[in-house]
């Protein structure tokens, strides 16, 4: 995680070099209504959004 932010510090794109030389796995640009998410766990990369049925609780307005 701290790679994605140093990249992103420095260049303004979270993609790029890990600590020890290697590509860091793809973090995809935001794109409004994409069910698109970086999942951190025993392996990183992009996936489909977790937990989508909770996470509409939050944008419910009914």
């Amino acid at each position: 995680m701290i790679s994605y932010w140093v990249n992103f510090a420095r260049t303004g794109n979270p993609n790029g070099e890990g600590p020890n030389g290697e590509e860091l796995p793809v973090w995809p640009a935001y794109k409004l209504g994409s069910e698109q998410a970086m999942l951190f766990g025993k392996t990183i990369a992009a996936g489909a959004l977790p937990n989508r049925a909770q996470l509409d609780f939050f944008f419910d307005r009914n």
